[in-house]
């Protein structure tokens, strides 16, 4: 089984204490991660989430480990600690009332788009906490976080996203001493541009 595969293969990364960037597939895959590194730590991770979505979503299309519900798993399995979260870039319309109910429940950090574009982006960056050398801290960056004139290159784009220029602001003020690992998912290449998509991942 695949989540088995990346899990067994982060975990002999991390008992080597090898930290690592991974790249590809879609926003399911950072479960089978995040199963390996709380192992590894032995405690839930501080986790940055950078999306359009919240994915806390419940089962759908008739299956429950999906793209859309990876986080929220992360947060029942105890991956992460919700506390411990930030959500970066959240916007759209809800599929439900209810899906800010597991937010506010968990006291998970949102950030949408509307409290990112009150200020300038200098002024956000400094609203986001630090994280300290003794918390563990795993960043996931989905590119559908990013406008799809950015980034059209993604099977779910959302209007009103980041630019390029945001997204390269807010990396480089982020304050983490303790990054174990981080991945960049969602990339569709086949629904790309110009290679638009792709060259703002590498970015």
């Amino acid at each position: 089984m695949t989540n088995e595969k990346i899990e067994n293969f982060v975990s002999a990364l991390a008992n080597r204490n090898k930290k690592f960037f991974s790249v590809g597939g879609d926003h399911s895959t950072t479960l089978p991660i995040l199963r390996a590194l709380r192992k590894q730590y032995g405690r839930p991770l501080s986790f940055i989430h950078f999306d359009a979505h919240l994915d806390t979503y419940p089962a759908a299309w008739g299956c429950e480990f999906h793209h859309g519900s990876f986080a929220r798993h992360a947060v029942e399995e105890g991956l992460v600690d919700p506390k411990r979260m930030f959500q970066i870039g959240v916007r759209g319309p809800l599929a439900d009332g209810a899906d800010l109910d597991f937010i506010k429940k968990h006291q998970i950090s949102v950030y949408t788009m509307d409290d990112i574009k009150k200020e300038s982006i200098s002024d956000f960056v400094k609203t986001i906490p630090r994280f300290s050398e003794n918390e563990p801290t795993y960043l996931s960056f989905d590119i559908d976080c990013m406008d799809p004139a950015y980034a059209p290159g993604t099977g779910t784009p959302v209007p009103g996203g980041l630019t390029s220029y945001e997204v390269q602001q807010i990396l480089r003020g982020l304050k983490i001493k303790n990054l174990v690992g981080a991945d960049l998912v969602e990339i569709c290449p086949a629904h790309d541009h110009s290679d638009i998509t792709g060259l703002a991942g590498v970015d």
